[in-house]
């Protein structure tokens, strides 16, 4: 009365952890979604999900590059602090770590990694917004780490320091 959680490919060796129960089945229970917020699943390339080390329960920073309505560019943190539930077909369930393989989905000659997250109810229409108008980077926390000092990000003028 077991089902697998993740797709299983031949000659893969069976793991008790990666089988859920009929209650789980078809997704349901099998991410954990804190209150509050909502899973939220952006195409990232490996690049920018920090080579690929990105993996369920790890906690990152969204860091969105975009032009603005004055055609200037900047790039500066859009969340910071944010858990990620699953990497490709790897997701953080309920009782433990599945195992699984990344998904992948081609954008021209990009290959793009599905990274879900665990976005605060508030921020999940901006999240969108940046994913679908700019350029993300996820940025990786170390564990228990306080969000780092925004400021008003950064652009062409003021990359480079000004020499005192």
């Amino acid at each position: 009365n077991r089902y697998a959680a993740v797709d299983l490919v031949q000659g893969e060796q069976l793991l008790l952890r990666r089988w859920v129960g009929a209650e789980d089945v078809a997704g349901r229970r099998l991410l954990q979604i804190p209150a509050e917020h909502q899973a939220l699943s952006i195409g990232v390339d490996l690049t920018r999900q920090v080579a690929g080390f990105v993996t369920p329960g790890d906690h990152v920073s969204l860091v969105l590059s975009i032009s603005g309505g004055d055609n200037v560019e900047r790039s500066q943190f859009l969340l910071q602090n944010i858990q990620v539930l699953a990497v490709g077909a790897t997701a953080l369930s309920n009782t433990s770590t599945q195992g699984g393989g990344r998904v992948t989905q081609g954008r021209g000659s990009q290959n793009l990694t599905a990274v879900t997250l665990a976005v605060p109810e508030n921020d999940v229409e901006r999240v969108v917004f940046a994913a679908e108008h700019g350029s993300i980077y996820l940025t990786l926390m170390p564990p228990n780490a306080e969000a780092a000092q925004a400021g008003g990000g950064v652009t062409a003028d003021n990359v480079v320091p000004k020499r005192q």
